[in-house]
């Protein structure tokens, strides 16, 4: 991750204000620019971006694997890189029997070339609705699943897709036990595509020019990544990542390949643009900054030698090269709230919680099967209890 500029200091609204700034600048320079949010207060700071929060009303719905299809123009080398992401190099030199990550890695990228084959023929040959392609992998993983379990011979259509031996091989052709483990693997790998994607057709994101928003409460650490990391290659040029709050998200932000801009309390990354905000927590790190850029631990020049004396509006800036006082704007936040479930009303749960009827309504009901014989009740509650 390069940080292109960062801004550190204790005050919140200021903060806001550094990224909205910034929001602004790159929009200007037509860059797609992507906010990590950890709240709705972070959310509140791009007005018309389209959120990506799986579980809410408000999720813009993505196809990951079609979209990094898309981008890449290949589907061989699409296929690759999405298994690259799913399972990791460096995850496969963690685990203490790879044989299991690497062959899981062969397998996904072998489903991934034959469900894009696949759900390319259902479109081009069959009415809709249609399957996103990451629903399309989800039901192929499911299947193979269903003839290893049930000891099916007969071959599924999409099988004529296979690119080559690959799922034959380990899956397929292989002993029931093998087979079983080795599909379990898998799933496990693939479950976080699942979970971040929309199961249903979508419109590649690739080429919408509206900024994107993240609500990082709407997926754990391993999806986080994992969105982060697929956008990154979807949005490989003219990207920007910013990120207001970057503490909370250290590590996470650390492994992408982003050009970004943060804003925290803490510093996260070295960056050649740093303004500081008045705040204690940083004031370390401006320290070892003030003593390697000009001898002291302080900046006996300026109006305000150190961040924790700084007033409201101003800020110390490190820019090319040289340390300066810096107005610093203040955005009071004004929060996105979303929400959690649709608004739509599920059938049953309305006929759960709905008034008793008068009448009962419907043909053919017989109430006899609900019916106890009391004589029956009568004699199980005397033998079996002694009310004495």
């Amino acid at each position: 991750m390069k940080v292109e500029s960062c801004f550190l200091g204790d005050r919140k609204e200021e903060r806001l204000a550094f990224i909205s700034g910034k929001a602004g600048y790159y929009q200007g320079l037509n860059k797609k620019v992507i906010l990590l949010a950890s709240d709705a207060d972070a959310l509140g700071i791009l007005k018309n971006a389209d959120i990506l929060a799986p579980g809410y009303a408000e999720d813009f719905a993505v196809d990951f694997a079609q979209d990094v299809m898309v981008a890449i123009g290949d589907t061989n080398l699409a296929a690759r890189e999405l298994a690259k992401a799913l399972v990791p190099d460096e995850v496969i030199r963690s685990v203490n029997e790879p044989f299991w990550e690497t062959s899981a890695k062969m397998c996904i990228e072998a489903i991934a070339k034959t469900a894009a084959k696949a759900e390319a023929f259902k479109r081009s040959s069959t009415q809709p609705p249609y399957m996103s392609l990451a629903g399309r992998i989800n039901a192929i993983n499911y299947e193979m699943a269903e003839k290893v379990y049930a000891g099916l011979e007969r071959k599924k259509w999409w099988e004529q897709y296979l690119p080559d031996p690959t799922i034959e091989t380990m899956i397929l052709n292989n002993a029931k036990r093998t087979a079983s483990s080795m599909l379990s693997v898998v799933q496990s790998y693939l479950d976080p595509l699942f979970k971040i994607s929309s199961p249903e057709r979508t419109a590649p994101i690739n080429d919408s020019k509206r900024p994107l928003a993240i609500y990082a409460p709407a997926y754990n650490e391993v999806e986080l990544e994992l969105v982060l990391y697929l956008l990154s290659v979807i949005f490989a040029k003219d990207s920007i990542l910013l990120v207001p709050e970057a503490d909370c998200f250290r590590e996470v932000v650390k492994k992408t390949n982003w050009n970004a801009v943060c804003a925290s309390c803490r510093p996260v990354a070295d960056s050649d643009s740093v303004v500081f905000g008045f705040g204690r927590h940083a004031l370390l790190y401006f320290m070892n900054m003030a003593r390697e850029t000009t001898g002291f631990e302080y900046l006996p020049k300026l109006a305000y030698e150190r961040p924790d004396v700084l007033p409201f509006g101003c800020g110390i800036a490190w820019e090319l090269g040289d340390w300066h006082v810096v107005n610093v704007p203040i955005m009071l936040a004004t929060p996105k709230q979303l929400t959690l479930r649709s608004k739509e009303v599920d059938e049953t749960i309305a006929a759960l919680i709905a008034p008793t009827p008068k009448d009962v309504k419907g043909d053919g009901f017989d109430p006899d099967p609900f019916i106890h014989d009391e004589d029956d009740f009568e004699q199980f509650a005397l033998d079996d209890y002694d009310c004495e």
